[in-house]
């Protein structure tokens, strides 16, 4: 059977679902990109990229893998096998039948979490629909008591004398089987109220949300911290590293990229963007409309394919990898507007969707969940490491810039350059910072905090990142940013930071060396050993990491730092 204390993110729901998510952009608020673009995730792509050949295999679209069908006749057969897998774990005379009925409940449990993901993705489409909402509440709450069910019949088999219950674990680690003993229905149930939770955020309009976030957030966070004692841990921050993320390194050393962060990237922002600023000014009236174009225009309003130009560029098996997006008709663009803003890749069973909400259909976002996309044809979404998933969508953003250097003047492109690296900077160090908050937050006792309090906490985090003035500035409104990313992904956001170091240094490579930065993608892509980690298998393919100083020094000295 497998193990589901590991799978821990299937029942995580908001943050296993949304594992592979386009990052909530920071908006910079400065005088100079008023007057400019202010979305790294709006560029070009033309119509043609969804043009896609004749599918070779018979596979589903995503609107035919959008189908929701489960049955109350199939719960209770799980729960009827369930209970048959109990007794027969117990008895311990029929080794073969218990392999047999253990795959069976992998199985259909399996298809129950692809339920609540074919609910939540219809939910997504359409937020304000009461219906895609109930059902998406209602599929949560089957997966939680499916999972509540099958965690309490492993505790109790495991803590038998069954001679044969060893199939019920194989591949359980000691410290895997400790949690499963520790675990108790309660978890269960915090986890549907922490979604519930979600949904009420997630209704709130903008007006209500810098007060209303607050009661909700406070119920969130003691959910969380309350799951984390359960499991032995002192708190959701440090149990999110160890066990929902996975994380190679520990809440502790995670302050030394910061450090670097703060040391290398803070003083070169403004550089950038003045960078930026200036030569957007030396260009003529028609370039200055290019760049616009690139960095804001829909991919249904432009007149160059600089993404196909881009996937023409790869070796075959990458060519492969990213057409099959187009090719088997697994975008969706939800265009109401009580769609789901933002953009995130899901596996659906076997399977695996890209959705775009509205505004999300540049050229930018494109790229970065044809990353998350083509990692699911080899590997399993759910189960990698999030600072490896994420590497796979940001170094797709940096290889596509490398190749679109070819297409465009140099002085264009130098403009396009430097803007997508200052929203990449504002990117890890806003991914830092809320990092930083979360772990102020989720180490304290917040229960009876204002708004006020909250706040004076974020602006703690911005006196270590530049101050109050200069992240308003310069990076984004992070009294605003915070309520924007908390609810959804609580403890996630680091890996953007993590991953966008790494992806950065892949940029690097690909300008010296386009065709050996295509083979680390692809291994990255296809050959990973989850095992390994974030760190070691940037080792295995020769990349610097968020932990090595090189990577942001390189940053700084192109900007005169």
């Amino acid at each position: 059977m497998k193990k589901w204390i590991a799978m821990l993110l299937a029942l995580c729901l908001s943050i296993s679902l949304l594992a592979g998510c386009q990052p909530q952009e920071p908006q910079p608020t400065t005088q100079e990109t008023t007057q400019a673009p202010t979305e790294t995730t709006e560029a070009t792509e033309t119509t043609e990229a969804t043009e896609a050949t004749e599918p070779a295999e018979d596979l589903p679209s995503a609107e035919e893998l959008l189908v929701y069908t489960l049955t109350q006749e199939e719960l209770d057969r799980y729960y009827a096998d369930l209970e048959s897998c109990k007794t027969m774990a117990l008895e311990g005379t029929d080794r073969e039948g218990l392999e047999e009925l253990s795959d069976s409940l992998d199985a259909q449990y399996e298809y129950i979490q692809k339920q609540q993901t074919i609910a939540f993705v219809r939910y997504s489409c359409d937020q304000t629909d009461e219906e895609a909402t109930q059902l998406h509440l209602d599929a949560t709450d089957k997966l939680t008591q499916a999972y509540d069910a099958m965690m309490l019949m492993l505790r109790e088999v495991n803590a038998s004398e069954s001679p044969i219950k060893d199939v019920l674990f194989v591949d359980w680690t000691e410290e895997e089987l400790e949690m499963l003993g520790a675990y108790t229905s309660e978890i269960a149930q915090l986890e549907k109220e922490n979604e519930e939770l979600v949904v009420e955020y997630q209704a709130l309009s903008e007006g209500e949300l810098a007060e209303g976030i607050i009661p909700l957030y406070q119920k969130l966070i003691a959910n969380n911290n309350r799951i984390a004692r359960i499991y032995g841990y002192d708190n959701y921050y440090t149990y999110g590293y160890d066990v929902v993320y996975a994380r190679d390194y520990s809440t502790d050393t995670v302050q030394k990229a910061r450090d670097y962060a703060i040391q290398y990237l803070v003083p070169t922002v403004p550089a950038i963007l003045q960078e930026f600023a200036l030569g957007f000014q030396r260009l003529t009236q028609a370039e200055q409309q290019v760049v616009i174009a690139f960095m804001e225009e829909s991919c249904q309003d432009t007149d160059k394919d600089y993404v196909n130009l881009y996937i023409d560029s790869l070796p075959e098996d990458l060519q492969a990898a990213m057409n099959h997006l187009w090719q088997y008709d697994r975008a969706i663009f939800a265009d109401s507007t009580g769609a789901k803003e933002g953009a995130f890749t899901v596996n659906i069973g076997e399977d695996a969707i890209c959705y775009f909400g509205p505004g999300y259909d540049g050229t930018l976002t494109l790229v970065h969940e044809m990353g998350h996309y083509a990692s699911t044809l080899n590997l399993d979404l759910n189960a990698c490491p999030m600072d490896l998933a994420e590497l796979h969508s940001q170094g797709n953003e940096w290889l596509f810039m490398n190749q679109v250097r070819e297409e465009l003047n140099p002085n264009v492109y130098a403009v396009i350059r430097d803007y997508k690296m200052y929203m990449d900077m504002c990117t890890i160090l806003v991914s830092f910072m809320v990092d930083d908050f979360e772990e102020r937050i989720y180490t304290t006792d917040v229960s009876g905090y204002t708004r006020e309090d909250f706040d004076a906490v974020a602006e703690e985090v911005c006196q270590a990142y530049g101050g109050v003035d200069f992240v308003n500035n310069f990076l984004t409104d992070f009294q605003s940013y915070w309520r924007l990313v908390v609810m959804e992904s609580p403890v996630y956001y680091v890996s953007y930071a993590m991953s966008d170091v790494a992806a950065l240094n892949l940029y690097t490579i690909a300008s010296q060396d386009r065709e050996k930065a295509y083979e680390i993608y692809g291994h990255l892509l296809k050959d990973l050993d989850m095992e390994l980690g974030f760190q070691e298998n940037l080792k295995q393919v020769g990349l610097s990491g968020p932990f090595d100083s090189t990577v942001y020094e390189a940053i700084a000295s192109m900007y005169g730092g």
